[in-house]
C-alpha cells in the first residue's frame, strides 16, 4: 500500500509550506497537544476512547506505528498546527480499513473531538 506520507511530511515541516504555518508532529518524535489531547499518548492511553466523532459516528482510533494492525481507524501519525491566533488544528494520518485517509480537527472545547475528512487534495492519497 503506498501512503503520501511524502507529500504530508513536506506540508507539516516548518518553513516548507506555502502558507508559512508551522506544525509539531510524531514524525518529528515530538508530542503534538491538542488542548489537552498529546498524541500519541491520547490514543494509546484510551483517553479518546468513546470520544471521536466522525460524520455523527463515535469511532475508535488506534495508534500504530506501522498501519498493520486490524483495527479499522489506525492513525500512524499526528501533527498540530497553530494558526497564531490561539486556535489549533491537528491532522491524523490514518488508515481507515487499510485506505490512506487524513482526517482534520479543530475541536476547541467539550468531550468530543470531531473529525472530518481532510479537503486538501495535498494530504490525500
Amino acid at each position: 500500500m503506498q501512503l503520501n506520507a511524502g507529500n504530508w511530511l513536506s506540508l507539516c515541516t516548518p518553513g516548507s509550506n506555502e502558507w508559512g504555518q508551522t506544525y509539531v508532529g510524531t514524525y518529528d518524535g515530538e508530542r503534538p497537544d491538542h488542548y489537552g489531547f498529546t498524541f500519541p499518548n491520547a490514543i494509546e492511553s484510551g483517553q479518546l476512547d468513546n470520544r471521536v466523532i466522525l460524520a455523527n459516528q463515535r469511532i475508535q482510533l488506534r495508534w500504530s506505528v506501522d498501519g498493520e494492525q486490524s483495527a479499522p481507524f489506525q492513525v500512524v501519525e499526528a501533527a498540530t498546527m497553530d494558526n497564531q491566533h490561539g486556535f489549533l488544528t491537528t491532522y491524523f494520518f490514518c488508515l481507515h480499513n487499510q485506505q490512506p485517509v487524513v482526517f482534520v480537527t479543530g475541536t476547541t472545547n467539550g468531550d468530543d473531538l470531531y473529525v472530518r475528512t481532510s479537503q486538501n487534495s495535498e494530504l490525500q492519497a
